[in-house]
C-alpha cells in the first residue's frame, strides 16, 4: 500500500487534479486451512482441563472422605488411572504443540538459523515415527485387552489405554502441520536422510546392538539429557560456578559406573 502511495504521488503533483486510490492485495486465506486443527487443538485442551479437574476432585473428595467418614470409593483408583492417561498422552501431544515440552535449544543457539531449521524438521520428523510405532503398538494392546473388565467399575480395562493411540494420532498431526510449515524441499531432503540413516542401522545392527544390552541405554540417555541440561543451565552462570558443578555431575557419574 506504500508503494502505491508513493508511486502516485508525482501524478497527482504532475496532474494537478488526479489522485491514484491505494490499491490492497488479498492475503492468502490460510486462516481458513487451519481452523479444523485449531479445533482440533481446542478440544484436545478442554479434555485434558476436565481430567486435570476431575483428578483433583477425586482426590480431595477421596481424602475428606476417608478422614471424616472413615470411608473410601473404590472406584477412584480406576478413574483416577484413566484421568492420568489422559493427562499423560493428550497433555503430551498439547504440550508439543505449543512448544512447551522438555526443549534443549544450547545445541540449537550455536548454529546457524539454517541448520537449526534443518534440526527442527529432524525433530518432527523423529517424532512421526515414533508415535507411528507406538500407535501400532497401542492398537494392538488394546485389541487385546479389550475383553478384560475392571474390578469395580466393570468397563473394559483397555479403557484406561485409550488416551494413548489418541495422543499419538494428535502428535502425528502437529507434526504433520510442523512440516508443512517448512519448505517441502526441506522436508522430504531430511525425510530421505532420516530413511538412509534407519537402513544403515537396520542392516548393521548386529555390529552395535550388542552394546546397548542391558541397563547400558538408558545409562547413556540419561547422561546425554543430564549434560545437555547442565550445559543450558550453565550457560547463564559464572565460569566458576560452572566448573564446580560440572565436577560434581562427573563424580555422580563416576559413582554410577
Amino acid at each position: 500500500m506504500q508503494c502505491s502511495i508513493d508511486l502516485a504521488g508525482p501524478t497527482a503533483a504532475a496532474g494537478g487534479t488526479h489522485t491514484a486510490t491505494p490499491t490492497l492485495s488479498p492475503d492468502k486465506p490460510t486462516m481458513a486451512k487451519k481452523r479444523p486443527l485449531r479445533a482440533v487443538e481446542m478440544v484436545a485442551e478442554a479434555v485434558v482441563v476436565i481430567a486435570l479437574l476431575a483428578e483433583l476432585v477425586l482426590v480431595v473428595a477421596n481424602v475428606i472422605d476417608r478422614a471424616w467418614f472413615r470411608h473410601s470409593f473404590l472406584w477412584a483408583d480406576e478413574a483416577a488411572r484413566l484421568s492420568l492417561s489422559i493427562l499423560a498422552f493428550v497433555g503430551g501431544a498439547v504440550a508439543y504443540r505449543r512448544r512447551d515440552h522438555a526443549f534443549v535449544r544450547i545445541l540449537l543457539d550455536l548454529v546457524a538459523p539454517s541448520i537449526e531449521r534443518i534440526c527442527l524438521v529432524l525433530s518432527d520428523v523423529i517424532v512421526l515415527f515414533v508415535v507411528g510405532l507406538a500407535g501400532i503398538a497401542s492398537v494392538q494392546f488394546i485389541a487385546s485387552s479389550w475383553g478384560e473388565l475392571t474390578p469395580v467399575l466393570q468397563l473394559p480395562a483397555a479403557l484406561i489405554a485409550l488416551p494413548l493411540p489418541l495422543g499419538m494420532v494428535l502428535l502425528a498431526l502437529f507434526a504433520l502441520d510442523n512440516l508443512l510449515r517448512h519448505s517441502t524441499r526441506m522436508a522430504c531432503g531430511v525425510s530421505f536422510i532420516f530413511v538412509v540413516m534407519l537402513t544403515v542401522a537396520a542392516l548393521t545392527r548386529d555390529l552395535w546392538l550388542p552394546y546397548l544390552g542391558g541397563d547400558t541405554a538408558i545409562i547413556v540417555v540419561l547422561t546425554l539429557f543430564f549434560v545437555a541440561r547442565s550445559a543450558s543451565c550453565c550457560s547463564s552462570l559464572p565460569r566458576r560456578i560452572c566448573g564446580r558443578l560440572m565436577l560434581a555431575l562427573l563424580s555422580c557419574f563416576r559413582k554410577l559406573w
